[in-house]
């Protein structure tokens, strides 16, 4: 497994979160290879749903890193004004 160096005011966080979205996006391509070379209908319907919630895990992820860097970056504001 690749391991992501991370910004110090991520603390650890978001290497774990952009592994975690490589993940869901390699998911997305082996799904649909799998989709794409599959004949029955019914398989394909269930590979589609299948890379629609890997989507939905991205997007949840990618929000989630979003609001986690906001709240650090408040807190290191916060500590750099006690430094002062």
């Amino acid at each position: 497994m690749d391991t992501l160096r991370c910004a110090q005011t991520c603390r650890g966080l978001c290497s774990a979160l952009e592994m975690a979205t490589k993940m869901e996006k390699d998911s997305i391509l082996e799904y649909g290879l799998l989709r794409d070379a599959c004949i029955y209908p019914d398989v394909k319907v269930i590979l589609n749903e299948l890379i629609i919630r890997r989507q939905k895990s991205i997007q949840l992820l990618e929000e989630t890193k979003l609001m986690l860097k906001k709240k650090f970056e408040v807190l290191d504001q916060i500590q750099e004004g006690f430094e002062l």
